[in-house]
């Protein structure tokens, strides 16, 4: 939050207290009166929904989420945390339909309404935050999608406990493709070499790893290091 002046800032803190304390009364009072029924119901809707594949039927995708959404509506007051994690899926339905701008004005206004629900909404923030590089990146706003993509990364890193995560090696490598757009192709390789090395640690190497393993020579392909790039093209196909 930026204050500006001292009056203003010990005002704002006031304001910022109380609105904090009745946020969160207010969404313990709409969890509160969702029963274990309807919790259960919303749940198989959101993973039906889920289960849809995004990328072959948009629109269908986007219909689902709605009425997931719509029901979710019943339930939970408005500006509530979990309706805004369930809105966050039309982001992705917008950004496919090619509606990028769309896309990244509604995740950035879900962003903030996540960040209110606290240390309990933290992950999902996270999760959103994916996507809101992605957007960014599809429209060139490098420098802030490198900045929330570093976010994301300290994040994982933290959340991971030292364990072999594959939400690590997908941090590392999008932060690795923002630096590389923005011109830190030095940093980029460093950073896909990370992403590569915590797949490495994985029991078993996700099939999503080929981008990332490939994204190696590729790199240092175009940044002139011909060497470098070819032997790592032979090891990634080894």
């Amino acid at each position: 939050m930026q204050v500006r002046g001292i009056l203003t800032a010990a005002v704002t803190v006031g304001l910022f207290a109380t609105f904090a304390s009745t946020l969160a009364t207010a969404q313990q009072t709409g969890a509160a009166t969702v029963s274990a029924a309807d919790k259960a119901r919303l749940e198989q809707m959101r993973k039906a929904a889920d289960d849809l594949d995004e990328a072959a039927d948009p629109a269908a995708y986007r219909k689902a989420w709605e009425a997931v959404i719509a029901y979710g509506a019943t339930l939970y007051p408005a500006g509530h945390p979990e309706l805004a994690w369930l809105e966050g899926e039309l982001a992705t339905a917008d950004y496919l339909q090619g509606d990028v701008k769309g896309a990244l004005a509604r995740a950035d206004r879900i962003a903030a309404q996540l960040e209110k629900g606290g240390a309990e909404y933290r992950d999902r923030r996270m999760d959103l935050a994916n996507a809101q590089v992605v957007f960014l990146m599809t429209l060139a706003q490098h420098d802030r999608a490198r900045k929330l993509a570093a976010e994301v990364l300290e994040w994982r890193v933290a959340s991971s406990g030292g364990k072999p995560s594959s939400n690590v090696a997908a941090a590392y490598s999008n932060l690795s493709n923002a630096e590389f757009e923005f011109g830190n192709y030095d940093r980029a390789i460093e950073l896909v070499r990370k992403a590569n090395a915590e797949d490495r640690r994985l029991e078993k190497i996700p099939p999503n790893a080929a981008a990332r393993f490939s994204n190696l020579p590729t790199f240092l392909l175009q940044t002139g290091r011909l060497e470098e790039a070819t032997e790592e093209a032979r090891a990634v196909q080894a």
